[in-house]
Protein backbone atom coordinates (compact mmCIF):
# COMPACT_ATOMS: atom_id res chain seq x y z
CA UNK A 1 0.00 0.00 0.00
CA UNK A 2 1.11 3.53 -0.80
CA UNK A 3 -0.06 6.81 0.72
CA UNK A 4 -0.26 10.24 -0.89
CA UNK A 5 -2.17 13.48 -0.38
CA UNK A 6 -3.95 16.28 -2.19
CA UNK A 7 -5.28 19.59 -0.91
CA UNK A 8 -8.90 19.47 0.19
CA UNK A 9 -11.55 21.81 -1.13
CA UNK A 10 -11.43 23.43 2.31
CA UNK A 11 -8.01 24.84 1.23
CA UNK A 12 -6.33 23.83 4.49
CA UNK A 13 -6.50 20.05 4.97
CA UNK A 14 -4.32 17.55 3.18
CA UNK A 15 -6.55 14.66 2.14
CA UNK A 16 -4.70 11.37 2.58
CA UNK A 17 -5.51 8.60 0.15
CA UNK A 18 -4.41 4.99 0.07
CA UNK A 19 -3.39 3.21 -3.11
CA UNK A 20 -3.09 -0.53 -3.67
CA UNK A 21 -1.60 -1.63 -7.00
CA UNK A 22 -1.37 -5.14 -8.49
CA UNK A 23 2.02 -6.73 -8.91
CA UNK A 24 1.20 -7.53 -12.54
CA UNK A 25 -0.60 -5.62 -15.29
CA UNK A 26 -3.72 -3.81 -14.15
CA UNK A 27 -7.11 -4.32 -15.81
CA UNK A 28 -9.29 -1.73 -14.05
CA UNK A 29 -9.38 0.99 -11.39
CA UNK A 30 -11.74 1.19 -8.41
CA UNK A 31 -12.12 4.37 -6.34
CA UNK A 32 -13.63 3.53 -2.96
CA UNK A 33 -15.31 6.03 -0.61
CA UNK A 34 -15.60 4.87 3.01
CA UNK A 35 -18.43 5.41 5.47
CA UNK A 36 -18.82 7.73 8.43
CA UNK A 37 -16.50 7.36 11.45
CA UNK A 38 -14.04 5.05 9.65
CA UNK A 39 -11.14 5.48 7.20
CA UNK A 40 -9.80 4.13 3.92
CA UNK A 41 -7.08 1.83 5.26
CA UNK A 42 -9.73 -0.43 6.81
CA UNK A 43 -10.34 -1.73 3.29
CA UNK A 44 -6.83 -3.17 2.90
CA UNK A 45 -7.88 -6.88 2.81
CA UNK A 46 -10.56 -6.10 0.22
CA UNK A 47 -8.15 -4.00 -1.86
CA UNK A 48 -5.54 -6.76 -1.80
CA UNK A 49 -8.13 -9.26 -3.00
CA UNK A 50 -8.94 -6.95 -5.90
CA UNK A 51 -5.24 -6.46 -6.63
CA UNK A 52 -4.97 -10.23 -7.05
CA UNK A 53 -7.45 -9.88 -9.93
CA UNK A 54 -5.65 -6.95 -11.53
CA UNK A 55 -7.76 -4.13 -10.09
CA UNK A 56 -6.10 -0.96 -8.74
CA UNK A 57 -7.79 0.50 -5.64
CA UNK A 58 -7.80 4.10 -4.40
CA UNK A 59 -9.39 4.94 -1.03
CA UNK A 60 -9.23 8.47 0.42
CA UNK A 61 -9.87 9.45 4.03
CA UNK A 62 -12.70 11.99 4.02
CA UNK A 63 -12.38 15.28 5.85
CA UNK A 64 -12.40 14.66 9.61
CA UNK A 65 -11.52 10.98 9.22
CA UNK A 66 -8.39 8.86 9.38
CA UNK A 67 -5.33 10.89 8.42
CA UNK A 68 -7.33 13.78 6.90
CA UNK A 69 -7.63 15.68 10.17
CA UNK A 70 -5.93 18.97 11.06
CA UNK A 71 -6.55 18.86 14.83
CA UNK A 72 -8.48 17.10 17.66
CA UNK A 73 -11.58 19.28 17.31
CA UNK A 74 -11.75 18.41 13.59
CA UNK A 75 -12.24 14.67 14.10
CA UNK A 76 -15.75 13.89 12.89
CA UNK A 77 -16.08 17.39 11.44
CA UNK A 78 -16.09 18.50 7.81
CA UNK A 79 -16.11 22.29 8.01
CA UNK A 80 -17.86 25.05 9.93
CA UNK A 81 -19.65 25.96 6.69
CA UNK A 82 -20.20 24.14 3.42
CA UNK A 83 -18.83 20.83 4.71
CA UNK A 84 -20.74 18.52 2.40
CA UNK A 85 -19.67 20.53 -0.65
CA UNK A 86 -16.03 20.22 0.46
CA UNK A 87 -16.23 16.46 0.96
CA UNK A 88 -18.04 16.00 -2.34
CA UNK A 89 -15.46 18.09 -4.18
CA UNK A 90 -12.70 16.00 -2.59
CA UNK A 91 -14.39 12.84 -3.86
CA UNK A 92 -14.54 14.34 -7.34
CA UNK A 93 -10.87 15.29 -7.12
CA UNK A 94 -9.95 11.74 -6.06
CA UNK A 95 -11.92 10.26 -8.95
CA UNK A 96 -10.37 12.56 -11.54
CA UNK A 97 -6.89 11.99 -10.11
CA UNK A 98 -7.29 8.22 -10.39
CA UNK A 99 -8.59 8.53 -13.94
CA UNK A 100 -5.73 10.82 -14.95
CA UNK A 101 -3.21 8.30 -13.60
CA UNK A 102 -4.79 5.41 -15.56
CA UNK A 103 -6.72 6.97 -18.48
CA UNK A 104 -6.87 3.77 -20.52
CA UNK A 105 -8.33 1.51 -17.81
CA UNK A 106 -12.03 1.02 -17.02
CA UNK A 107 -12.95 3.19 -14.03
CA UNK A 108 -15.30 2.04 -11.28
CA UNK A 109 -16.51 3.92 -8.21
CA UNK A 110 -17.73 2.28 -5.01
CA UNK A 111 -19.19 3.89 -1.92
CA UNK A 112 -20.01 2.31 1.43
CA UNK A 113 -22.71 3.80 3.66
CA UNK A 114 -22.02 7.56 3.84
CA UNK A 115 -19.64 6.97 0.94
CA UNK A 116 -22.53 5.53 -1.07
CA UNK A 117 -24.61 8.66 -0.50
CA UNK A 118 -21.64 10.76 -1.61
CA UNK A 119 -21.24 8.56 -4.69
CA UNK A 120 -24.88 9.07 -5.56
CA UNK A 121 -24.40 12.82 -5.23
CA UNK A 122 -21.33 12.73 -7.47
CA UNK A 123 -23.37 11.15 -10.24
CA UNK A 124 -25.66 14.19 -10.51
CA UNK A 125 -23.25 16.92 -9.42
CA UNK A 126 -20.16 16.78 -11.62
CA UNK A 127 -19.18 15.95 -15.21
CA UNK A 128 -17.43 12.71 -14.34
CA UNK A 129 -14.93 10.68 -16.35
CA UNK A 130 -16.56 7.79 -18.20
CA UNK A 131 -17.51 5.18 -15.59
CA UNK A 132 -17.57 1.45 -16.24
CA UNK A 133 -19.73 0.85 -13.18
CA UNK A 134 -20.98 2.10 -9.81
CA UNK A 135 -21.20 -0.02 -6.66
CA UNK A 136 -23.41 1.14 -3.78
CA UNK A 137 -22.77 -0.89 -0.63
CA UNK A 138 -24.65 -0.38 2.62
CA UNK A 139 -26.70 2.43 1.12
CA UNK A 140 -30.24 3.37 2.05
CA UNK A 141 -33.49 4.91 0.92
CA UNK A 142 -34.79 6.64 4.02
CA UNK A 143 -38.02 8.65 3.73
CA UNK A 144 -37.19 12.13 2.46
CA UNK A 145 -39.20 13.74 5.25
CA UNK A 146 -37.17 11.90 7.88
CA UNK A 147 -33.88 13.07 6.32
CA UNK A 148 -35.17 16.65 6.10
CA UNK A 149 -36.28 16.55 9.75
CA UNK A 150 -32.88 15.17 10.79
CA UNK A 151 -31.15 18.01 8.96
CA UNK A 152 -33.39 20.55 10.71
CA UNK A 153 -32.68 19.09 14.16
CA UNK A 154 -28.92 18.73 13.69
CA UNK A 155 -28.66 22.17 12.12
CA UNK A 156 -30.50 23.64 15.11
CA UNK A 157 -28.09 21.90 17.48
CA UNK A 158 -25.16 23.33 15.51
CA UNK A 159 -26.56 26.87 15.78
CA UNK A 160 -27.22 26.54 19.53
CA UNK A 161 -24.13 24.64 20.67
CA UNK A 162 -21.68 25.50 17.89
CA UNK A 163 -20.74 23.66 14.69
CA UNK A 164 -17.98 21.59 16.35
CA UNK A 165 -20.04 20.44 19.33
CA UNK A 166 -20.50 16.68 19.66
CA UNK A 167 -23.88 15.68 21.05
CA UNK A 168 -24.36 12.26 22.71
CA UNK A 169 -28.08 12.71 22.08
CA UNK A 170 -27.59 13.08 18.32
CA UNK A 171 -25.36 9.99 18.31
CA UNK A 172 -28.08 8.04 20.12
CA UNK A 173 -30.83 9.26 17.79
CA UNK A 174 -28.96 8.87 14.49
CA UNK A 175 -26.63 5.92 15.04
CA UNK A 176 -27.62 4.31 18.33
CA UNK A 177 -31.10 3.51 17.05
CA UNK A 178 -29.55 1.13 14.52
CA UNK A 179 -28.81 -1.29 17.37
CA UNK A 180 -32.39 -1.67 18.57
CA UNK A 181 -33.20 -4.97 16.82
CA UNK A 182 -30.02 -6.80 17.75
CA UNK A 183 -29.51 -9.12 20.74
CA UNK A 184 -27.34 -9.62 22.65
CA UNK A 185 -25.78 -6.15 22.60
CA UNK A 186 -22.07 -6.00 23.37
CA UNK A 187 -21.45 -2.41 22.27
CA UNK A 188 -22.91 0.43 20.18
CA UNK A 189 -21.91 -1.27 16.93
CA UNK A 190 -23.52 -4.72 16.94
CA UNK A 191 -25.54 -3.56 13.95
CA UNK A 192 -22.40 -3.48 11.81
CA UNK A 193 -21.72 -7.21 11.65
CA UNK A 194 -22.48 -10.67 13.07
CA UNK A 195 -18.73 -11.06 13.52
CA UNK A 196 -18.17 -10.10 17.18
CA UNK A 197 -14.42 -9.72 16.67
CA UNK A 198 -15.10 -7.16 13.95
CA UNK A 199 -17.56 -5.09 15.98
CA UNK A 200 -15.29 -5.20 19.05
CA UNK A 201 -12.37 -4.05 16.91
CA UNK A 202 -14.46 -1.16 15.58
CA UNK A 203 -15.61 -0.13 19.07
CA UNK A 204 -12.07 -0.12 20.49
CA UNK A 205 -10.17 1.24 17.48
CA UNK A 206 -8.66 4.63 18.45
CA UNK A 207 -8.68 5.71 14.80
CA UNK A 208 -12.48 5.40 14.61
CA UNK A 209 -14.24 8.73 15.11
CA UNK A 210 -16.24 8.71 18.35
CA UNK A 211 -19.07 10.91 17.07
CA UNK A 212 -19.87 13.45 14.37
CA UNK A 213 -20.12 17.12 15.20
CA UNK A 214 -23.56 18.69 15.00
CA UNK A 215 -22.57 20.47 11.79
CA UNK A 216 -21.18 17.30 10.19
CA UNK A 217 -24.49 15.52 10.81
CA UNK A 218 -26.35 18.45 9.25
CA UNK A 219 -23.93 18.54 6.30
CA UNK A 220 -24.25 14.82 5.64
CA UNK A 221 -28.03 14.86 5.82
CA UNK A 222 -28.20 17.95 3.62
CA UNK A 223 -26.12 16.18 1.01
CA UNK A 224 -28.35 13.13 1.19
CA UNK A 225 -31.40 15.32 0.50
CA UNK A 226 -30.04 16.21 -2.94
CA UNK A 227 -30.44 12.56 -3.93
CA UNK A 228 -34.23 13.03 -3.80
CA UNK A 229 -34.30 16.05 -6.13
CA UNK A 230 -36.22 15.12 -9.31
CA UNK A 231 -34.33 17.69 -11.38
CA UNK A 232 -31.00 16.18 -10.29
CA UNK A 233 -32.19 12.62 -10.85
CA UNK A 234 -33.00 13.51 -14.46
CA UNK A 235 -29.30 14.33 -14.93
CA UNK A 236 -28.14 10.78 -14.10
CA UNK A 237 -26.43 8.77 -16.83
CA UNK A 238 -28.60 5.67 -16.85
CA UNK A 239 -26.23 3.81 -19.19
CA UNK A 240 -23.78 3.26 -16.29
CA UNK A 241 -24.09 -0.21 -14.71
CA UNK A 242 -25.12 -0.09 -11.04
CA UNK A 243 -24.63 -2.78 -8.39
CA UNK A 244 -26.52 -2.28 -5.10
CA UNK A 245 -25.47 -4.69 -2.35
CA UNK A 246 -26.50 -4.83 1.26
CA UNK A 247 -27.18 -7.08 4.20
CA UNK A 248 -30.82 -8.03 4.52
CA UNK A 249 -30.48 -7.22 8.24
CA UNK A 250 -28.92 -3.79 7.65
CA UNK A 251 -31.00 -1.04 9.30
CA UNK A 252 -29.55 1.60 6.95
CA UNK A 253 -31.15 -0.22 4.03
CA UNK A 254 -34.45 -0.65 5.84
CA UNK A 255 -33.69 -4.36 6.28
CA UNK A 256 -33.80 -4.78 2.51
CA UNK A 257 -37.13 -3.07 1.86
CA UNK A 258 -35.65 0.36 1.28
CA UNK A 259 -33.18 -1.01 -1.23
CA UNK A 260 -35.84 -2.89 -3.14
CA UNK A 261 -37.59 0.46 -3.49
CA UNK A 262 -34.32 2.14 -4.51
CA UNK A 263 -33.81 -0.49 -7.21
CA UNK A 264 -37.33 0.08 -8.48
CA UNK A 265 -36.78 3.85 -8.46
CA UNK A 266 -33.57 3.45 -10.46
CA UNK A 267 -35.29 1.12 -12.90
CA UNK A 268 -38.00 3.74 -13.39
CA UNK A 269 -35.30 6.29 -14.22
CA UNK A 270 -34.14 4.05 -17.05
CA UNK A 271 -31.17 2.09 -15.69
CA UNK A 272 -30.79 -1.09 -17.74
CA UNK A 273 -27.80 -2.80 -16.10
CA UNK A 274 -29.06 -2.74 -12.52
CA UNK A 275 -28.36 -5.40 -9.91
CA UNK A 276 -29.56 -5.67 -6.30
CA UNK A 277 -28.06 -8.32 -4.02
CA UNK A 278 -29.30 -8.75 -0.47
CA UNK A 279 -27.35 -11.15 1.73
CA UNK A 280 -29.60 -13.02 4.21
CA UNK A 281 -28.99 -12.14 7.88
CA UNK A 282 -25.96 -9.96 7.02
CA UNK A 283 -25.73 -6.53 8.65
CA UNK A 284 -24.21 -3.23 7.60
CA UNK A 285 -20.48 -3.80 6.98
CA UNK A 286 -20.53 -6.53 4.36
CA UNK A 287 -16.75 -6.57 4.00
CA UNK A 288 -16.43 -7.28 7.74
CA UNK A 289 -19.25 -9.81 7.88
CA UNK A 290 -18.91 -13.57 8.37
CA UNK A 291 -19.68 -13.99 4.65
CA UNK A 292 -17.11 -11.36 3.57
CA UNK A 293 -15.35 -13.77 1.18
CA UNK A 294 -18.60 -14.41 -0.71
CA UNK A 295 -19.29 -10.67 -0.91
CA UNK A 296 -15.78 -9.93 -2.20
CA UNK A 297 -16.09 -12.67 -4.81
CA UNK A 298 -19.45 -11.28 -5.97
CA UNK A 299 -17.98 -7.78 -6.29
CA UNK A 300 -15.01 -9.06 -8.28
CA UNK A 301 -17.27 -11.10 -10.56
CA UNK A 302 -19.51 -8.09 -11.18
CA UNK A 303 -16.57 -5.82 -11.99
CA UNK A 304 -14.97 -8.40 -14.26
CA UNK A 305 -18.24 -8.82 -16.09
CA UNK A 306 -18.27 -5.10 -16.90
CA UNK A 307 -14.61 -5.13 -17.92
CA UNK A 308 -15.42 -7.91 -20.37
CA UNK A 309 -18.43 -6.00 -21.67
CA UNK A 310 -16.29 -2.94 -22.36
CA UNK A 311 -13.62 -5.03 -24.11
Amino acid sequence: MEKATFLSADHQTEITYHLWQPADDARAVLVLFHGMLEYGERYAPFAEALNARGIIVYAPDHLGHGDSVTGPDMRGHFADRGGNACVLRDCYQMLTLAHAAHPDLPLFVMGHSMGSFLTRQLLHSYPLPALAGVLLMGTGNQPRAAVAFGKLVTGTFARIFGPRHKSPLLFKLILGSNNLRFRPRKNDYDWLSRDEFSTDAFAHNPRIVDNFTCQAYADMLGGMLTNYDPARLKMLDTTIPVFILSGAADPIGGYGKGLEQLRDDYAALGYQDLTLRLYPDARHELLNEINRDRVTADIVDWIEGRITTQA
